[in-house]
């Protein structure tokens, strides 16, 4: 990680009362880079899923938005977060990012990444798939709707009437 980046980790360690926490966000990436030489973190491993189990909420939180504010970081450990949250039944946390995807609209591709967490939370495929549309997907495009949509083959046509 680069100094800037280490610098930007500081930024976002001040909680309500102005007080620094020294979490090193830039030490978390680190730990849950090891064995990840890919472009995105899959297959995710029980290791990396230790280190996210063992961080505070705060820490949890500001590590996401640490995620969230650099590309490639985002490109590499989003996955893993829609996987984590899943585990954790965190619904409302998948859905928001779902929103974040907005952001960076060429790695709309996590969509699928988010289907799967939000089937962890107890969904079904055709409500995790209704859950992602109706947030703002601003992006998306009709091929990647297509693709989206095509998980659920035979189910989609029976399914749609039902509602």
């Amino acid at each position: 990680m680069s100094q800037q980046q280490e610098q930007q980790a500081s930024v976002y360690n001040h909680d309500l009362n102005h007080t620094q926490h020294y979490i090193s966000v830039s030490k978390v990436f680190a730990l849950l880079n090891d064995g990840c030489t890919a472009m995105s973190c899959h297959p995710i491993s029980e290791q990396q899923i230790d280190i996210l189990k063992k961080l505070s909420k705060y820490e949890l939180r500001m590590a996401y938005k640490f995620m969230y504010n650099n590309e490639h970081l985002f490109k590499k450990f989003f996955p893993l977060f829609c996987f984590y949250f899943g585990i954790q039944g965190d619904r409302n946390k998948l859905l928001n990012m779902a929103d974040d995807l907005n952001r960076y609209p060429d790695h709309l591709v996590f969509l699928f990444d988010l289907h799967a967490g939000l089937m962890k939370t107890g969904l079904n495929e055709m409500n995790a798939c209704r859950y992602i549309l109706t947030r703002s997907c601003k992006n998306l495009t009709d091929e990647l709707f297509m693709q989206f949509l095509a998980i659920f083959e035979g189910n989609l046509s029976t399914e749609m009437w039902k509602v």
